[in-house]
């Protein structure tokens, strides 16, 4: 449960920071990188616990969503703010799965 809290927490950091917008926080930033981190881990590990693919969907979306908090944390130009808004729905939509999978809330 503790890194599914993780991700929630990601959440927050990441909705956080689009409040804040056009102002960047980078510690907002880098504590949503850091959740999500241990988010991701916590979908390996049931990924390779499983040994088969159910998982590959996921994890390639929420690798999607680390590479645009990571755009947003180190932006080569502007920030992409919409992309990070995208991207924050990529991540409530895990965590809604996730929860509906596991029968929390």
């Amino acid at each position: 449960m503790v890194e599914v809290n993780a991700g929630r927490d990601a959440l927050m950091q990441i909705d956080k920071a689009l409040a804040d917008r056009p102002e960047r926080d980078g510690r907002t930033l880098k504590a949503a990188i850091q959740r999500l981190a241990a988010f991701r881990d916590h979908v390996v590990e049931r990924h390779r616990g499983e040994g088969g693919t159910r998982w590959r969907p996921t994890l390639e979306r929420l690798n999607a969503v680390v590479s645009v908090v990571m755009a947003a944390e180190f932006p080569i130009g502007e920030i992409p703010w919409d992309e990070l808004s995208k991207a924050r729905d990529w991540l409530d939509a895990i965590l809604r799965e996730e929860a509906a999978s596991t029968g929390s809330a």
